[in-house]
């Protein structure tokens, strides 16, 4: 999983292309040989072309790992800055029409679609579903507090790195001792990584990677989406 979820993945303050990232720290390996039941109606016809040249966008041509993924996102934000998200939101909003909607794109997503027709490992289906779910998010509900404040956001990314690390590492901790209470540790961890933002941009940024932490984990850990449900 990415960090702190916001997801910071190799975030700079000139980035802030926000990623959760404790999630994949807890990823369990590759699950390659599983037998997997796909979810509900996708149609995967028009998602190849789409994606093709979504990711063209980043100068990528084979973007099956997406930490190299990350890695253009956060090359171009560095050097756009701010005024890059805004391609970004509408290279976002074509990909979701170019394959089918928003629906059709966010069922074709979803780890187990992407094993089932991709032949993606677990592992990597995984990261690729909170990889579009995270951005949809950015470039949707949470765009303008995520541009309106992308300074204070790089700020806090910059500089209150301990206190972000101290956050994953704790949930980390206890998921080890205590695997069996996961969504009491959610919550603990979405109160604790939104504070440094909340403290230094307001409470409006605080709930901005509240919602994208969770978004996040409930990837990993969906029975825990009632006792986060109200949460952000």
């Amino acid at each position: 999983m990415r960090s702190a979820f916001l997801f910071v993945a190799g975030v700079t303050l000139a980035t802030a292309f926000i990623l959760p990232s404790s999630i994949f720290d807890l990823s369990h390996g590759s699950d390659a040989g599983s037998s997997v039941k796909a979810p509900k109606a996708c149609n995967p016809q028009p998602i190849g072309k789409c994606t093709d040249d979504f990711f063209a966008q980043f100068g990528l041509t084979d973007p099956h790992n997406e930490t190299a993924f990350e890695d253009a996102v956060n090359k171009y934000l560095a050097k756009t800055g701010v005024a890059g998200w805004s391609n970004i939101r509408t290279w976002v909003q074509t990909l979701e029409s170019c394959s089918g909607g928003t629906d059709n794109l966010n069922q074709c997503v979803q780890w187990q679609q992407l094993m089932a027709d991709f032949n993606f490992t677990k592992d990597m289906a995984q990261k690729w579903e909170v990889e579009f779910y995270t951005l949809e998010y950015e470039t949707g509900p949470g765009f303008d507090v995520l541009t309106h404040n992308y300074f204070c956001i790089g700020n806090v990314i910059a500089h209150e790195g301990p206190v972000i690390q101290a956050c994953k590492q704790h949930f980390i901790d206890q998921q080890h001792s205590n695997p069996n209470a996961t969504c009491p540790h959610l919550v603990e961890y979405l109160y604790c990584i939104e504070r440094p933002y909340t403290q230094q941009c307001g409470h409006d940024v605080g709930s901005l990677v509240c919602n994208i932490e969770r978004i996040g984990y409930l990837v990993y850990y969906p029975d825990c989406e009632h006792q986060v449900a109200l949460h952000c």
